[in-house]
Formats: C-alpha cells, sequence, structure tokens
C-alpha cells in the first residue's frame, strides 16, 4: 500500500508512511470508508507538528535530546488524488466491480477528475 501511496498518488516517503501507519491507510477498502472531508481531515492532521522524533545523531553512549516533528509535506494535488482515490473505489462498489490497485492508477484517477 505505502508503494502505491507513493507512485500513483504522489505522496513523499514520510508522508506514505504516516498514514499509512498512523491514520489507516493501509488496504485499497479503506478509501470506500472515507469521505472527502475525511481526506482534508487526514491531510491537515498528517501536515501538523506532534510530538518528538529521536535526534538523528543521537546514540547510547551520547544521548542527544529529541527535536520537534515538523509534520509531513502533503501537497494540494495529493489531497486531491487521495478524494478521487476515495470516488474510485465507492464507484467500484456501486458498480459491483473488484477493487484492486490497477482500477486506481493516475490514468484512471484521471477518467474521474475529467467528469
Amino acid at each position: 500500500m505505502k508503494t502505491f501511496l507513493m507512485n500513483e498518488v504522489g505522496l513523499p516517503d514520510a508522508a506514505a508512511t504516516e498514514l499509512q501507519a498512523i491514520h489507516g491507510i493501509d488496504l485499497l477498502n479503506t478509501f470506500q470508508s472515507f469521505s472527502a472531508k475525511d481526506i482534508d481531515d487526514i491531510c491537515s492532521t498528517a501536515r501538523k507538528p506532534i510530538g518528538m522524533l529521536e535526534h538523528p545523531d543521537s546514540t547510547r553512549t551520547t544521548p542527544l535530546s529529541g527535536i520537534v516533528n515538523p509534520g509531513v509535506t502533503v501537497p494540494a494535488i495529493v489531497a486531491k488524488r487521495l478524494k478521487l482515490c476515495v470516488y474510485g473505489a465507492k464507484n467500484r462498489r456501486r458498480l459491483s466491480r473488484p477493487l484492486n490497485f490497477a482500477a486506481l492508477t493516475q490514468v484512471e484517477l484521471n477518467k474521474f477528475d475529467a467528469m
């Protein structure tokens, strides 16, 4: 799923990891339960700085204090593609078609955008 979020949706690695691990976008069927408002909420939450990260130079012998988590970058075009994934997944369910990665490629998502 992370590969799909990075390659087809266009998320950076850190954002794809966060959306998959923290926000629960781990299966294609998940898109069927979301709305456009849910995607807006998820993207704005991912952008917010929360918590602390381990300092990259910290080791066991020389522990360094953590750094503030700056949040992740979720561009507007990615939020739009995620909303199109929601629409596409719900459309596949309405039409009783199987939902797979090929059904939500950028080419297929662009067809929904043209409507």
